[in-house]
Parts: structure tokens; sequence; C-alpha cells
């Protein structure tokens, strides 16, 4: 929480407590989302999509109330960093849970065109549990401001990279058979999904630096204090602009 004094103090503390909590939810989205494949239960999957209109609704509201006290000038220097990164925390937050959506969205096709039970896929579940840990973890060091927890939430996302690359290219790969096809398929775009997640979880843990330094970890300057090197560092790329 921000320490400094003023009136509008208690509100960017409470509406903290908000961002987090909608955060929270779409963790428990993406764990769901996952398990429904891991465990290859549609109702899981269905859980997800059900759920999605009304979390949607949470963000924007408290997307609205973020605008409103950046917009009503009366903050201090901490509180505007605070609300300033809330907006991004919120911003992460609807990009993860549409990629949980997205994933439900697969699995449930999947299931529907799969005869019988189909033993669990090791690297989609080994992919979505690091998934998971990295936005947990960005959660945390928002929330504890711990630039410890942000630099782990990073290593998970370097680690998740890595093993979606082989993922990638498994799914890739031809094999005979429908069935080995579509398992193919599934990797391949769940995936992707999970490389997105882990883009916007990276981008929450960055936030963590913005508040704890007073510095932004992509830009070079935030209130003329240089970037260290290699703070939350990743190779640069493309990102989809997705607005709420």
């Amino acid at each position: 929480m921000i320490r400094n004094e003023g009136a509008d103090v208690a509100a960017v503390g409470e509406l903290e407590c908000q961002v987090l909590g909608n955060l929270g939810v779409v963790i428990e989205q993406l764990d769901q989302a996952l398990e429904s494949i891991a465990r290859h239960e549609a109702r899981l999957a269905w859980n997800v999509l059900a759920g999605d209109e009304q979390i949607v609704k949470d963000c924007v509201l408290v997307h609205q109330r973020v605008l409103s006290l950046l917009e009503a000038n009366r903050l201090g220097a901490a509180g505007l960093l605070v609300t300033g990164a809330l907006f991004h925390v919120v911003r992460g937050t609807v990009r993860i849970e549409s990629e949980c959506v997205k994933i439900a969205d697969v699995a449930t096709t999947w299931m529907s065109e799969e005869q019988g039970d189909a033993p669990p896929l090791d690297l989609i579940e080994r992919a979505g549990r690091l998934s998971l840990a990295e936005v947990s973890l960005s959660k945390q060091a928002f929330a504890l401001r711990s630039i410890e927890r942000a630099h782990d939430a990073a290593r998970a996302d370097a680690d998740l990279r890595a093993l979606n690359r082989d993922a990638l290219v498994g799914g890739a790969k031809e094999a005979d058979g429908r069935e080995v096809r579509d398992r193919g398929m599934l990797l391949f775009l769940v995936a992707c999904r999970l490389e997105r997640i882990g883009d916007s979880a990276l981008d929450i843990a960055e936030q963590t630096v913005t508040v704890d330094r007073g510095l932004c970890a992509r830009g070079p300057r935030l209130m003329g204090t240089p970037v260290p090197s290699g703070v939350l560092a990743r190779p640069p790329r493309k990102r989809d602009l997705v607005e709420i």
C-alpha cells in the first residue's frame, strides 16, 4: 500500500485490494482451464466460460475507478505511481482472463471431438504449472512490493518460454493418426495462449519495480531516474494492443 498521507490514500488502498482480488479470481480461472485439460473434464472448462462475463464487468468497473482517481488530479507522487501501476495491472488481468477463456474454449472443442478418455499431456501440465506460478508470483510481488518475487516471476517466464518452444515444436511435428494430430494442435494452441499470459504476468511484475523504486522497467527514465540494465529483461517481441 502507499505510504504517504492524503485525502485519497484510503481510496487508492481500497482500489488496490479490488484490483488484486480480481487478479486472484483470474488465477483461479487459469487453474480451472488447465485442470480441464489435465483431467479431461469439460465441466471445469465450462465453469471458466460461464464466469468470464462477470469477471470482465468487475475489471471494467475497477478500471473506471482507476481512471477517475487519475483524472481527479488530487494524488501525490506516490499515489500517482500506485494508481498508474494499477492501471497496468487491470489491463494485464483482463488480458490473462481473455487467454483463459481461449484455453477453455479449445479444451471444450478438443474434448467434444475426442473418443474416450485421454491421458494427461505432460508438456501442457508442466507449462501450466509454470504459468500459474508466474502469475501468482507477479501478484505477490506487487502486493508485497517485493522485487525478489518480481525477479522470480521473470525466471518462471523464461522457463515457460523454453518449455513452450518444446511444445510448439512438438505440436508442429507430423504424426500418423488423427488423435495424435489433434493433440499436437491442442499443444500448439495452449502453448501460444500460455505465452501471452506470460507477457501479461511479467508486465504486472514490472509494476512492482515502478512503484517500489519510482522507475519504469521498460522506459528509459521515470522521474529522472535511469533504469538499471537487466531489470526484468527479456527479448523484445511484437505485442497485441488490447484495450478495455
